[in-house]
């Protein structure tokens, strides 16, 4: 009898992955359950859909990024970090976006230029191991993830999540606070003696294009010290990034 809805919605999990649109209760079916939504909230995660993976989330975990986002912004007066983060000219641009927009365009742009930790989200191999719930609306998503790297040794970490009107949303994993921690470690350079704007829409330059950007926005560090790095510097990076970000929040 249950058979042709699981039919329906594998049919489902392509689409939402793909950037497609996904109506509101074809959402609902696909996290119906916490596992539902554990296990296609990392595979979005694995492929980079940062769209699909900020519909998944938890609006009080969209709301923490966008107070990120914004603390960042608020502390550049050039707006160099409003335009990196999120493409938009000024602050009416800015605050007319909602929270899952400026968790994509902030998160995408970010990981685009990190190629060393964009590697290291993605090269996993993921299993559910099932799920304990705390209380009717909380869910502790249980699964085994392993880096496909030679010699990688396999870790069981937790997916938390919390029932919402419309199915189960991902409060807490430890990939973002990897996410977290490189959206804070971007920076402007501020280029003395200069006088432009930098980065992004209406960058541009005065009079014989004398002028470099005043305010030019760089990568998280280490790899702003690097093009290239490999998948086992990469991965040495998160897991430390996520185990710091773990011991702090118990």
């Amino acid at each position: 009898m249950r058979r042709p809805a699981v039919v329906a919605l594998s049919a489902l999990v392509p689409l939402l992955l793909s950037g497609g649109p996904a109506t509101a209760q074809s959402l609902r079916e696909l996290t119906a359950t916490p596992e539902q939504t554990a296990t296609l909230f990392l595979r979005a995660l694995r492929a980079i859909r940062w769209h699909t993976v900020a519909q998944l989330l938890h609006p009080e975990t969209l709301s923490r990024f966008r107070e990120i986002v914004t603390t960042l912004c608020d502390a550049d007066t050039t707006g160099a970090m409003r335009r990196y983060f999120t493409g938009t000219a000024d602050i009416r641009a800015y605050d007319s976006l909602d929270d899952a927009t400026i968790f994509e365009r902030a998160v995408g742009r970010t990981i685009d230029d990190l190629p060393g930790l964009m590697h290291a989200l993605y090269d996993h191999d993921d299993r559910i191991l099932g799920h304990v719930m705390e209380g009717k609306d909380t869910a502790h998503v249980v699964y085994r993830t392993v880096e496909r790297l030679s010699g990688a040794v396999p870790q069981v970490l937790v997916v938390q999540l919390a029932r919402t009107p419309g199915g189960w949303r991902v409060l807490w994993v430890s990939d973002l606070a990897v996410i977290e921690e490189a959206l804070r470690g971007v920076r402007r350079a501020i280029k003395p003696g200069t006088s432009g704007v930098g980065d992004g829409a209406g960058g541009g330059g005065g009079a014989q294009g004398s002028a470099e950007p005043a305010g030019t926005v760089e990568p998280p560090r280490p790899y702003a010290r690097r093009r290239v790095v490999n998948g086992r510097e990469a991965q040495s990076w998160v897991r430390g990034s996520a185990e710091r970000t773990r011991r702090t929040s118990l």
